[in-house]
C-alpha cells in the first residue's frame, strides 16, 4: 500500500485525499464535504491527553483557484462536486509529490528530501571550515552583510559606468537592450577550459537539465577546481544561482532573455541615475537571513554525501509557498543573478568568455556525437545504466582521440619551431583539438591496455615567442 506523508505541517491535501479514499464508492455526482474525523484534546486542568470525535468540513484552500470555482456546487452550499473534487485532489497531489512538499514512504525518488538533511548540530561540526574552503561568512548576519555590500557597490558601479557603456540602452519601460556583437534524451558534459570533458551522463528527456549542474562539478575527480560554470539558458534559476554561490562557484550562463528578467533592488530605498528602471521589488534580506542555517544544512548536507543535489534542484524547480527552504533558496537566488545581470550588461568581456564558454560546449558535442556514429548515435537501450555506459564510453573515446590530436599538432608545432618557423601564442590559443579531418573513423578497433607510454607526453614550448 502506497503510504504518503506531508513534509511540512501542513496536512490539508492528505486529509482531502483520505476524504476521497472515503467516499470512493459512491457514484453521485454530489457529495458532502463533511466527515468523522478523531483529534486530541489536552485538559488545560489536568494535562491529560483523550480523543474526541469532530464533525469537519474538507478544507478546498491546498487548491488553486481555477479548480475552488469547479469543484464546488454554488447552488447548494456544503457540497461537492465528486468527480471535479476527484481529478482536483490527484492533479495537485502530483505537484506535491514533484515539490516534495508530500512525500512517499521508502520511494527514493518521492522520499522526504527535508528528512535527509544533517541536524544543525550535526552542521556545526564543519560549518567554519566548510565556509573557509569555499569563501563564505560563517554567521547568517556576515553572510547577508556582504552580500549586501556587493549587491550595492555593483549596481552602483553600472549605474555610474553607463554613459561609457555604448552597448547598454534602457527603453522608457525599463527594458534592457544589448548591441548585438559578431560571435560564435541528451547527453550531458561538463568541459574543462582545456577542452576536456570532466563528468558526463545520459539525462532524460523532458528532465531539466540545470538539476545536473552543480552534481557533476562536485562528482568529478580530476585535479580541476573550477570556480565559474558556464551553462546555456536552461541552466539559470534562482535555486541553481543560489546552490552554486553556497558552493562557492560563480553560475555564469549564457543569458538570451535577460530583458524580460527582474533586477531586483538592493533596498526599498535605494536609486539610481542611469539604470533604475531596471530594478523591480527590493531583496528580503531578513528572510535570508532568518534561513541562514538552512541553506547551510543543505549545502553541508549535500557535501557530507547525505542528499543529493539532483534530489534538491527537482523539488525547489517548483514554486512552493510552504517550503521555507524553497523560498530562502530563491531569494538567495535572486540577489545572485541581480548581480550576474548587471555585470552581463555592463562587461562586454564577460558576454563574450560566456559565448565562447558556451560554443566550446557545443562544438564537443557535436565532437562527441560525430565520434559516436554507431546507430547514427541513437542509444537504443531502455536500462538506464546502459544508457549512462553508452555516454561515459562515448566521452572516453572522445578524450583520447583529443589527446592524440593534441600530441599530434603539438609535435607539428614544435618540428615548425625547430625548423626556425614563428608560432604566436594567439594562434595556437584558437586552435582546437576537435578534429575531425585526421581521424579514421571506420575499420577495425585494436585496444592493447599492454601498449608502451613512452613518448606520449610531448612539451609544447613557446617561452622564447612570449619573450620576444
Amino acid at each position: 500500500m502506497l503510504v504518503l506523508e506531508p513534509a511540512s505541517t501542513d496536512r490539508r491535501l492528505l486529509e482531502a485525499l483520505e476524504f476521497v479514499r472515503a467516499n470512493a464508492t459512491r457514484t453521485s455526482e454530489l457529495i458532502g464535504d463533511e466527515y468523522t474525523a478523531e483529534e486530541e484534546v489536552v485538559d488545560e486542568t489536568t494535562g491529560e491527553i483523550s480523543t474526541v470525535t469532530v464533525r469537519k468540513h474538507v478544507d478546498v484552500s491546498f487548491a488553486p483557484e481555477a479548480w475552488q470555482k469547479v469543484i464546488a456546487d454554488k447552488r447548494r452550499p456544503g457540497k461537492l462536486v465528486r468527480r471535479h473534487f476527484e481529478i482536483c485532489v490527484f492533479s495537485c497531489l502530483a505537484d506535491e509529490l514533484v515539490r516534495g512538499d508530500v512525500a512517499a514512504v521508502g520511494s527514493e525518488a518521492y522520499a522526504n528530501w527535508q528528512s535527509q538533511l544533517l541536524s544543525w548540530e550535526d552542521c556545526q561540526p564543519h560549518l567554519a571550515t566548510y565556509c573557509a574552503e569555499v569563501g563564505l561568512p560563517a554567521t547568517a548576519s556576515e553572510f547577508v552583510a556582504q552580500l549586501k555590500t556587493r549587491m550595492k557597490n555593483m549596481a552602483a558601479a553600472v549605474d555610474a559606468g553607463y554613459p561609457d557603456n555604448a552597448d547598454l540602452l534602457i527603453d522608457e519601460q525599463g527594458r534592457p537592450s544589448l548591441k548585438a556583437r559578431k560571435s560564435g534524451g541528451v547527453a550531458y558534459h561538463h568541459i574543462a577550459d582545456n577542452y576536456i570533458a570532466l563528468f558526463s551522463r545520459f539525462v532524460p528527456c523532458g528532465v531539466w537539465e540545470a538539476v545536473y549542474i552543480i552534481e557533476g562539478l562536485l562528482e568529478q575527480e580530476s585535479d580541476a577546481a573550477p570556480k565559474e560554470i558556464h551553462a546555456d539558458t536552461q541552466g539559470q534559476s534562482f535555486p541553481v544561482f543560489g546552490l552554486a554561490h553556497l558552493f562557492g562557484f560563480e553560475l555564469l550562463p549564457r543569458i538570451r532573455n535577460f530583458r524580460d528578467l527582474t533586477f531586483h533592488r538592493p533596498e526599498p530605498g535605494v536609486r539610481y541615475r542611469h539604470i533604475d528602471a531596471l530594478f523591480g521589488e527590493p531583496i528580503n534580506w531578513q528572510l535570508i537571513e532568518n534561513h541562514w542555517q538552512d541553506l547551510m544544512k543543505v549545502a553541508i548536507s549535500i557535501r557530507e554525501g547525505e542528499l543529493s543535489s539532483i534530489t534538491l534542484l527537482r523539488r525547489l524547480r517548483h514554486d512552493s509557498k510552504r517550503n521555507k527552504i524553497y523560498r530562502a533558496f530563491r531569494e538567495l537566488g535572486r540577489v545572485i543573478r541581480t548581480m550576474v545581470l548587471l555585470r552581463h550588461v555592463s562587461d562586454a568581456t564577460l558576454r563574450e568568455n560566456i559565448t565562447r564558454a558556451t560554443n566550446m560546449v557545443e562544438s564537443y558535442n557535436n565532437f562527441s556525437k560525430w565520434i559516436g556514429f554507431g546507430n547514427n548515435g541513437v542509444i537504443a537501450e531502455n536500462d538506464p545504466e546502459e544508457q549512462e555506459k553508452a555516454i561515459k564510453f562515448n566521452t572516453l573515446v572522445a578524450d583520447l582521440v583529443m589527446y592524440q590530436t593534441t600530441l599530434d599538432m603539438s609535435l607539428v608545432l614544435n618540428q615548425l619551431r625547430g625548423e626556425g618557423e614563428t608560432v604566436h601564442r594567439a594562434d595556437v590559443a584558437i586552435m582546437s583539438p576537435y578534429q575531425e579531418d585526421n581521424v579514421r573513423r571506420f575499420g577495425d578497433y585494436i585496444y592493447d591496455l599492454d601498449a608502451p607510454l613512452e613518448g606520449m607526453e610531448v612539451h609544447l614550448d613557446l617561452e622564447e615567442e612570449a619573450a620576444a
